[in-house]
């Protein structure tokens, strides 16, 4: 079955009015894949005449299978933003895809893999800008116990038309308190930053802290089945 939720707002004002739009689709396929798809449309019509445009649409895939040792995960995205203004003719599209592939080997060491791909065009007044840049990313990761954890990661980002090239490489020591939740601290004796490609926040040179947590329909349901409980056992409230 398809799933599909949407919202939409409108609010004016005297300086500007405002639309933002939301719509997404989600469907699981069987056991193991699952599709969705969203829409998001931002939009702001000024009095003197400028306008503010930002829209993505993006399609997931995620395979899943209960054995667990290949998971793939893939984001592609389709972004505009367009300014304009008595200073300013902007209009931006670029395209964006995030692979990430993690692969459990045995029961104590696990691999995971990132090819994440954007091309650029812009055009700004009349000139014409365009451009094609990649990540390439490998992360080791070596369970000492059930709650502790070290690794090592390491990626590379180019830009093609540029030919400019950056590294990224640390290493990180987590720990997971609770099942799906899980922290790490780490250092990045190199790093840079690109906010197009998910997850690259932590290839920034020197520390940085990272918390992941896993859930999904199951993993609702059961904290609102135990919260109906707990709320069930309380005794009612005093009538004064």
């Amino acid at each position: 079955e398809w799933r599909w939720r949407g919202r939409f707002e409108w609010r004016t004002a005297d300086t500007e009015d405002k639309w933002n739009l939301y719509s997404g689709l989600y469907r699981q396929l069987d056991e193991a894949d699952t599709l969705g798809g969203s829409l998001r449309w931002q939009q702001r019509d000024g009095s003197n005449g400028a306008q503010d445009i930002t829209a993505t649409l993006q399609l997931d895939y995620a395979h899943r299978p209960d054995d667990g040792r290949l998971i793939l995960l893939n984001q592609a995205q389709y972004v505009v933003d367009r300014r304009l203004d008595a200073q300013n003719d902007l209009d931006g599209q670029r395209l964006v895809n995030n692979l990430h592939a993690n692969w459990r080997f045995d029961d104590r060491n696990e691999l995971g893999m990132q090819y994440a791909a954007k091309y650029v065009f812009d055009t700004i007044d009349a000139a014409r800008y365009k451009g094609y840049t990649d990540i390439v990313g490998l992360e080791l990761r070596h369970d000492l116990t059930e709650t502790w954890d070290v690794g090592a990661r390491t990626s590379r980002l180019q830009s093609w038309r540029a030919g400019v090239g950056e590294q990224s490489y640390g290493v990180f020591v987590g720990y997971s308190p609770v099942r799906n939740v899980w922290l790490s601290l780490g250092y990045n004796f190199r790093g840079f930053r690109d906010d197009d490609f998910a997850g690259a926040e932590y290839r920034d040179q020197g520390f940085n802290l990272a918390f992941r947590l896993k859930f999904d329909q199951d993993d609702v349901a059961g904290a609102a089945a135990r919260w109906q409980s707990t709320r069930s056992s309380l005794p009612p409230p005093r009538e004064d």
